[in-house]
This record gives C-alpha cells, structure tokens and sequence, in this order.
C-alpha cells in the first residue's frame, strides 16, 4: 500500500508541472509516459486509443514505434482537434518512403573530382542519392506525393464536441494502398465495396426524403455514374 501511494503521489505531482515551462523534448516525453500509464491502466480516452490501433493496424508497425512518430513529431495536439468542435474536419497520414540526410555521402560525392567519366558521374550520382527509410507523417496531401499507404479519418460533422461513446458512427476511416495496389485500384475498391454498397441500402422506417440515402435521383443517376466511374478505373 505504502509503494502504490508513494507511486500515485510521484504522478500526481508531475501532473501539477506545467509542461510548458519545460523544454520541448521533455514536455513531449511526460505527455507520452502520462499518456502510457492511462493506456495501462485502462484510462486512455477511447477516440485516442481507436486512433493509435488505426495505426498500427494499417502500417504493421508495434505500438512503442507508433507511439515514437506521434510523440516525436507532436502528432497529438493535432490529433486532439479532430475531437473538438469546430476544429479539423480530417486527419491524413502517409506511411511510405522518405529521404534521410547523409552528410558523409555527400561529402564523399563532393571529394570525388568532376570528370567527363560515365562511370565517375555514376558513382557520384548514386553517392549523391539519398538514402530512405519509411516513416509515419501527417500532412495535407499536398506537399508531399502518395507513394506507399495513407490512412485517413474524416469526421461528418464537426458542429459538435465527438463524444467518447458511440463516435465510430460520425467518422469515416480507410487507406488507400498506392505501394502494392496502386493509387487508382485503391480509388476504385473503395467506391465500389464503402460507398456504393451504402448508397444502394434502402432505407426502413420513415418515408424517404431528398436527403435520404435512398433519394430517387440517388438510385437513378449517382449509382450509376459511380458504377461507370469505377469500370474506368479498372
């Protein structure tokens, strides 16, 4: 009892510092060691929790590795508005190949002397080249082109605070394979198994109205051109 008690004290007087009177990193590292003791206690909040699993079942990478890239590169403030009202709409992360700075292959590429050489060009060329190494980013989708996975979470109305229970049901989430798939298959599967299926459900219950999933001009015209969207993609 004595151990427990000593140990609930320590945390609670490193919830009382104020993280921003710290240093970057270890501001970062107390949010992580306070966000991993709620995770083993069964206290993390459950959107927080459904993110890191959408993760790190996507990119196959362990739960410390996912934790590095959200903890590293202060993924979490951003992750938290998409919670809040009026804030993110989405979040859009990429998994896939980056250059990584080599500053001794450049340097051995600058040493080597510029000549007319076929083969001396190469070789510099290909010291010049950076190496990559996957990583785990958030972005916009414009800066940086899709070549391995993205994974995505689009919320459908951000009027309103996402509530801790039942929120699955106001947020769209998927990936879009552009490494062994293919950017375009990948367009074209979702269409065709998320939102055609979802589309094309009849509604029970009240009388339909335009809103409806089941409009008429739905079934009529939208279905359809999306069915021949997808056949050109294919």
């Amino acid at each position: 009892m004595l151990l427990s008690n000593t140990e609930d004290d320590t945390e609670s007087k490193e919830q009382d510092v104020d993280l921003t009177s710290l240093p970057l990193n270890e501001a970062l590292q107390r949010r992580r060691e306070e966000c991993e003791r709620k995770a083993r206690r069964g206290e993390m909040d459950p959107r927080l929790e459904f993110t890191f699993q959408l993760l790190i079942d996507h990119t196959g990478l362990p739960r410390n590795s996912v934790m590095d890239y959200v903890f590293e590169s202060n993924m979490l403030d951003q992750i938290n508005e998409l919670f809040l009202p009026h804030g993110r709409s989405k979040l859009m992360w990429f998994y896939q190949d980056v250059e990584v700075e080599d500053t001794e292959s450049f340097e051995m590429a600058v040493q080597l002397k510029p000549t007319n050489s076929s083969r001396n060009l190469q070789r510099r060329l290909s010291i010049m080249s950076k190496p990559k190494k996957k990583k785990l980013f958030l972005t916009d989708g414009w800066e940086v082109g899709l070549t391995g996975i993205c994974i995505y979470i689009i919320r459908l109305n951000t009027t309103k605070q996402l509530p801790e229970e039942g929120f699955h049901k106001d947020l769209i989430c998927g990936t879009l394979d552009a490494e062994k798939k293919g950017l375009v298959k990948s367009i074209a599967k979702i269409i065709e198994y998320v939102f055609i299926p979802a589309l094309a459900i009849p509604q029970t219950g009240d009388e339909p109205s335009e809103d409806q999933p089941d409009c008429p001009l739905i079934k009529s015209q939208l279905l359809p051109e999306l069915r021949s969207f997808c056949s050109c993609l294919k």
